[in-house]
């Protein structure tokens, strides 16, 4: 025979439940706000890129898809010191 234990009765079990719920929304929120700002950085280090190697080839969209924010980052400071796409990017 089980034993049943209303988690709404228990104080203990309740707040356990609460803030894990809690955490788990707070997680999905900073995981949102930094898949937002990485998308957001793609947009305008593609823009910049477009502006200056006008079209972008295949492989450097891919590139620029597949980044991390830091890999984003670093890119939008050699745009202003390197006179190449690849130098850049780095090699197809």
């Amino acid at each position: 025979m089980g034993v049943y234990i209303d988690i709404e009765k228990n104080v203990l079990l309740r707040n356990l439940r609460d803030n894990a719920f809690a955490q788990g929304r707070a997680e999905g929120r900073a995981k949102s706000e930094v898949e937002g700002e990485t998308e957001e950085a793609s947009v305008i280090l593609r823009r910049l890129l477009e502006l200056k190697f006008i079209p972008l080839p295949k492989w450097a969209e891919n590139r620029i898809h597949e980044a991390t924010p830091a890999q984003i980052a670093k890119w939008m400071e050699e745009i202003l010191k390197v006179g190449s796409l690849e130098g850049i990017l780095g090699k197809r």
